[in-house]
């Protein structure tokens, strides 16, 4: 009588095979990621758009492994990760001039729906404005108003618990605005920043100037507004994005430091976090 082969999900040399593959994949991801975010804060930041760019390079593979055998039992790739390695090549694209990458990758972000996958929306809520508001400083330096307009506005849209990152997003809004010569529309929206932060908040300090600046008839450069702008970066990221970053690079969690005195109108503001190149 013969015996009958038993199947079942005992685990087979391929999958022993992806899984080894998908570690050594995952690891040489957080690698670079970790090598880029320690040049960036060394000021290396060319070297740091390459091994960024590895990083992404390696995310990429990983991905396209797990969705060629998604029937297969694996690894799953850490939304936070795949965010922080996009978002980390981008802002390093923006700050060394790379105007038309940086567009690409935050544009890649922003149709990215959605980034998380635990249903947390308060913190889809704050990547998903993170990517656009950064695509619309992009769009900014560009000189491409309207389609700066329209992701501020999208991202404020989007954002319903964050008020702190609803203000610097209408701030945004409104100094836009300004180079669309609609002084109108731009007074209105400084004005809702005024009247939805406490006095002492440098979002209330500095749309009232601006504000006030435009009743004046004061002309605006656009290079001064283009340093105006709020800006979100790596220390700005949900305090989950924060606490996985502080574990991948063995440092404590950073908190955004805080805004800059800004400086007259009548001279040059001070320059925007996390943009040390020349405007374009």
């Amino acid at each position: 009588m013969s015996r009958r082969r038993r199947t079942g999900s005992r685990p087979t040399t391929a999958n022993f095979s992806l899984r080894k593959t998908c570690s050594e994949l995952q690891g040489e991801l957080e690698q670079s990621l970790r090598d880029s975010l320690s040049l960036r804060a060394q000021g290396s930041f060319m070297m740091a758009v390459y091994r960024a760019q590895d990083a992404f390079k390696a995310e990429r593979a990983l991905q396209k492994l797990l969705q060629d055998v998604s029937a297969s039992p694996g690894p799953v790739v850490d939304p936070r990760l795949r965010f922080c390695t996009c978002f980390n090549l981008a802002l390093l694209y923006h700050e060394n001039g790379l105007l038309k990458e940086a567009a690409e990758m935050y544009s890649g972000m922003v149709n990215t729906k959605p980034w998380c996958h635990s249903g947390d929306r308060v913190t889809e809520e704050a990547i998903q404005a993170h990517a656009r508001v950064s695509l619309g400083n992009v769009y900014f330096d560009q000189r491409l108003y309207l389609y700066a307009v329209n992701m501020y506005v999208t991202a404020y849209n989007s954002l319903h618990s964050d008020q702190v990152s609803r203000c610097k997003v209408m701030h945004n809004i409104g100094v836009t605005y300004i180079c669309l010569k609609e002084d109108d529309t731009a007074a209105s929206w400084l004005q809702r920043v005024v009247c939805s932060v406490p006095p002492d908040d440098v979002t209330f300090s500095y749309s009232r100037q601006i504000r006030f600046a435009l009743q004046d008839g004061q002309a605006f450069h656009q290079v001064h507004l283009q340093s105006a702008l709020f800006s979100f970066d790596l220390t700005t990221l949900p305090p989950s994005y924060q606490e996985y970053l502080a574990a991948l690079t063995g440092a404590p969690p950073r908190e955004s430091p805080p805004e800059p005195p800004r400086a007259p109108l009548a001279t040059a503001p001070y320059p925007r976090q996390a943009t040390p190149g020349s405007p374009p």
